[in-house]
């Protein structure tokens, strides 16, 4: 657990017995998983491979993992925006730049975008927000 959690939470409860016999049988992160809960932390994620909470206090993502196979951390913007472009292409999408953006358009919903990418971003987000969009578009 992180400092920053440890100085926010409330005083500790103990458990049922059961409830603390159970927790010996438990695996680790698991046991990890079941803390961060009971400390009041927004936890998701699966017990079983990789969870997180975000502390907004210190604005950081915590992660616990089994194994880093499990985490997938895209801080890169320019691999996430190609990504972008790449779902775009196979949606079909189309683009158009001027005055300075860059105009992305997926059937039949438009976006803008100071870049390629955060046109397609922008236009993939609003196709999946329109209420007309009741199906997913990794259809096609």
């Amino acid at each position: 657990m992180h400092a920053t959690a440890r100085e926010t939470v409330q005083e500790i409860q103990p458990l049922e017995s059961a409830a603390a016999a159970n927790i010996d049988s438990m695996d680790i992160l698991e046991v990890l998983f079941m803390l961060c809960k009971k400390d009041g932390l927004n936890v998701t994620g699966d017990p079983k491979s990789a969870f997180a909470h975000f502390d907004s206090g210190t604005r950081t993502l915590h992660v616990y993992a089994r194994n880093m196979n499990a985490v997938d951390i895209s801080s890169d913007p320019k691999a996430t925006m190609l990504a972008a472009l790449d779902y775009a292409q196979v949606q079909g999408a189309s683009f158009e730049v001027g005055d300075g953006f860059a105009v992305c358009t997926v059937k039949g919903v438009t976006a803008h975008g100071y870049t390629y990418g955060e046109a397609a971003v922008r236009a993939l987000a609003k196709l999946k927000a329109s209420p007309r969009s009741q199906t997913s578009t990794a259809e096609t």
